[in-house]
């Protein structure tokens, strides 16, 4: 997995993030919303979103490390691959 972003966990709680994905060399195009909260130690996440191939281009995880956490992906394809996102944060 490699890392999106990342937040405080002593100043954020929760997190919503507008994810667009591009992937132009097999002409592959999504749009995700991921929402991301913790309790301190754990994260916890969920995604839904919708592509140009009808699933997924990205899988989501999240964990909390080092005093933040942390929103992981692992994307469908090993081409070169452009993941822009708008993020809303939640104070604890």
């Amino acid at each position: 997995a490699q890392p999106l972003d990342s937040f405080a966990v002593a100043t954020y709680r929760s997190a919503k993030y507008q994810v667009s994905i591009t992937d132009t060399s097999n002409s592959r195009y999504g749009l995700d919303e991921v929402y991301v909260t913790h309790n301190g130690s754990t994260a916890y996440i969920s995604s839904t979103g919708v592509s140009s191939t009808g699933s997924s281009l990205v899988t989501y995880s999240a964990d909390v490390s080092g005093g933040q956490c942390r929103i992981l992906m692992i994307p469908i394809s090993s081409d070169s691959v452009t993941y822009k996102f708008v993020k809303t944060l939640i104070n604890v």
